[in-house]
């Protein structure tokens, strides 16, 4: 069976290498390492060719809407919960741990998006939930649109 592809009606602007530096900056040198076992401390001492190419790969990917399949699949390890028997199934939380170039450009397109709905006003002041600095318990204290 085919996959229903559709193509992106709006035209993808380019990733910025600025952007690029300050995610790359952010990331946290102690998570623990995903299924590629590239650590953020080894993205964090690229070169400036290694930080262009990850640019150029993630600006392909969304030029051809085309997300890798390794960039998709996580290390699954469990965690014993506080005070649980170790035999029981139930005692454990999964942690699923992805790659840490995966999770570089989601933090990219996260910024695009949240941006973009943001200086565009596509989302309704009287939106709260999934916002920054709203929750959907201060929707209270705000009028409600008539």
């Amino acid at each position: 069976m085919l996959a229903n592809h559709t193509k992106c009606l709006v035209k993808t602007r380019p990733l910025k290498a600025s952007d690029l530096n300050r995610v790359i900056k952010q990331l946290s040198p102690t998570k623990a390492l995903g299924p590629d076992h590239i650590s953020a401390q080894m993205i964090q001492e690229l070169p400036p060719s290694g930080q262009k190419f990850l640019l150029q790969l993630y600006n392909a990917m969304l030029r051809l809407e085309y997300w890798p399949t390794k960039f998709k699949q996580a290390r699954v390890i469990m965690i014993l919960k506080p005070g649980k028997q170790p035999i029981e199934v139930s005692s454990y939380r999964p942690i699923s741990l992805l790659s840490i170039i995966s999770k570089i450009l989601e933090k990219l397109l996260l910024h695009r998006l949240l941006s973009d709905t943001h200086s565009q006003d596509l989302i309704p002041s009287h939106q709260f939930g999934f916002r920054n600095a709203h929750s959907p318990s201060n929707n209270a204290t705000v009028s409600q649109p008539s």
